[in-house]
């Protein structure tokens, strides 16, 4: 065991120290604090006892934070809380040059993130339903949460027991959960299951509520689900993706529709199953681009069936391997694009090099929007305004809006 003091917080919100020329860290610590830890472990630490508390350290509200991998901040208050967001995307955007105030971050409650990944196990006759532990594949049994919505919290017990013959081996099972209009929508990777086994289980979703049970390509759809959309009901596709917390969904489109403000017509890339598209669509007319199929299939039955709506073309592409071209983008004025984490490296240049007057660019990952953004700029876009959102509360995640204009 080892004396040392906790020097800055990571991107991860573990604290960091050095001791003996070794860069060392120690979850659950704070800057400034003075902490017993255990070094065996290599580069990430033990904390064992704190000696000096941080001024900034608060009780957690959670009693699983430290065993679940979900949450990495609840000891902190407010202050350093929201320091430590903003430097996670101040320093992404410094690693490529680039140097932009960020506007107030845009917060949420607790008990509000309606979309959730959890995992169920078998141990002995037990099954154990919840969150990985933090850096472990070990799975904790959650009774309480914070964060989920109250009907996901509420709905854990029913679905253990719901999905509980499905894990009969050392694996666990990924569950996808997402909170919509007419109630649960459940998410599974495919299993094989005898055909009346799959039509019992279907069954048994019905009883305790479910609005649709889902195992890979397979589906049970008691009520469609639907997420509210402004005026519309947005139809979900099985395991699409939504964003985790509905209010967070909506902040965006108002940035995106002021940023937008004034063009004629816009392009949408990575558009999902139409949250912004059908949003904007009753100001501007837009062409939606994703490669999902029925992420496409539900926007197009959603748009259908919606009144006031400017004209909303579609079009299926992956747009990691096939980036539309220049020429492709010579009919729009701007662009909004909303990627995966990685981002959409492929399709930069040909942002860049293109007539666009304005592009918005929602990102949850600081590194890789820093990376695109290098490109525009180099291409000749300034980067005008950068509004974070903790959408992820109480993780290391954090979700952005950034405007480019020229």
């Amino acid at each position: 065991m080892i004396r040392v003091t906790i020097e800055r917080l990571g991107h991860r919100g573990d604290g960091i120290a050095t001791s003996g020329g070794r860069t060392l860290f120690v979850a659950g610590a704070l800057p400034g604090e003075i902490v017993d830890i255990d070094p065996a472990g290599g580069e990430r630490a033990q904390l064992v006892s704190i000696i000096e508390p941080s001024a900034h350290r608060v009780a957690p509200p959670c009693i699983h934070f430290t065993t679940c991998g979900g949450c990495v901040a609840q000891h902190m208050d407010g202050r350093l809380y929201d320091e430590w967001k903003r430097d996670s995307i101040t320093t992404a955007l410094g690693q490529q040059g680039i140097s932009v105030p960020l506007e107030a971050m845009l917060r949420v409650e607790p008990g509000t993130r309606r979309r959730v990944s959890l995992a169920l196990v078998r141990e002995g006759k037990t099954v154990i339903f919840g969150f990985h532990g933090a850096r472990s594949n070990d799975v904790i049994a959650i009774t309480a949460c914070l964060v989920m919505t109250p009907a996901i919290a509420a709905a854990l017990p029913a679905l253990a027991r719901l999905l509980s013959p499905l894990v009969t081996g050392r694996d666990s099972l990924a569950v996808s959960v997402l909170d919509t209009a007419q109630g649960l929508d459940v998410s599974l990777a495919p299993a094989k299951l005898p055909r009346d086994a799959m039509s019992r289980l279907f069954a048994a979703a019905g009883a305790i509520g479910l609005a649709r049970l889902s195992i890979g390509e397979e589906n049970a759809t008691f009520r469609p689900p639907s997420l509210p959309t402004g005026e519309i009901a947005r139809l979900q596709p099985a395991g699409g993706f939504a964003q985790a917390v509905a209010p967070v969904e909506e902040a965006i489109a108002g940035l995106a529709k002021d940023a937008l403000s004034g063009a004629r017509r816009i392009i949408e890339l990575f558009c999902g199953s139409g949250a912004l598209t059908l949003r904007l669509a009753r100001h501007m007319a837009i062409h939606a681009v994703e490669s999902d199929p029925h992420a496409l299939a539900a926007l197009d039955q959603t748009a259908r069936h919606a009144s006031g709506l400017k004209p909303v073309t579609r079009e299926q592409r992956d747009l990691f391997r096939r980036p539309l071209m220049i020429s492709e983008l010579k009919n729009y004025d701007a662009a909004l694009l909303d990627p995966p984490r990685q981002g959409a490296q492929a399709q930069m240049a040909g942002l860049a090099a293109s007539k666009l007057k304005k592009i918005v660019y929602v990102s949850c990952a600081p590194a890789s929007f820093a990376r695109d953004a290098r490109v525009l700029i180099d291409g000749g876009f300034r980067l005008s305004r950068i509004t974070p959102i903790d959408q992820f509360l109480w993780s290391h995640h954090v979700e952005l809006v950034g405007v480019f204009e020229r």
